[in-house]
């Protein structure tokens, strides 16, 4: 959704991603430019701006009033699993293969490389205060970096096999990871000690607060 619940943005397989509006079912405008599919999409704090990740190996920001793409942020060397914007709107983080990296969302820029998982990293998502990344990745863990400095400051282990998404909580105490060994789990963001566990039938794809 965008900030102010009016509009919905959605990634597909036909390399685009659409705005809608959400009262309606209404197609606005589509985002065309990716080379293959679209796998992530995600408004800017202002709702002005869109991010898209793709299999192409890019991540693009988006005009979304006019559905204009502005950059186009290269570097990555496989598909980018996830692009978000930080609550402050000032930086981006996307994850492609075993890395996530960090952007100035205004220019585009490069700015450093999140580096210490050791398989494909599925989501990079930032705290509600924008100082801090949390990544879930396919090799079992997740991990709290500085947005700043791009230090590891965390690693949460626990899961037995691949984490899908890993989210902070609004207060940034705690974070919530989902896994494919069939649980949540819940963290202590500064100590990185599990709080608990949450036990499903099946692979556990998603988990927010």
């Amino acid at each position: 959704f965008s900030p102010d619940g009016a509009l919905v943005v959605t990634a597909a397989l036909d390399h685009t991603a659409k705005i809608w509006r959400a009262e309606t079912g209404q197609c606005l405008r589509t985002l065309r430019g990716h080379r293959h599919q679209a796998l992530s999409a995600a408004f800017s704090p202002d709702g002005a701006l869109v991010a898209t990740g793709s299999r192409d190996h890019t991540a693009r920001i988006w005009n979304a009033e006019t559905g204009q793409c502005l950059r186009i942020l290269l570097g990555h060397l496989g598909r980018v699993e996830s692009a978000a914007f930080s609550p402050d709107g000032v930086l981006m983080a996307t994850s492609a293969n075993d890395v996530a990296r960090i952007w100035n969302a205004e220019t585009g820029e490069f700015l450093r490389t999140l580096k210490g998982h050791t398989f494909r990293v599925s989501s990079a998502t930032f705290s509600l205060d924008s100082a801090l990344v949390v990544t879930a990745a396919q090799d079992s863990t997740a991990k709290i970096w500085s947005a700043e400095t791009g230090e590891c400051l965390r690693t949460l282990h626990g899961h037995l096999y691949g984490v899908n998404s890993a989210a902070f909580s609004p207060d940034g105490l705690s974070v919530v990871t989902a896994s494919w060994d069939c649980t949540a789990k819940i963290w202590n963001a500064e100590t990185g000690e599990c709080l608990r566990t949450l036990r499903d039938e099946g692979g556990v794809t998603s988990a927010a607060f």
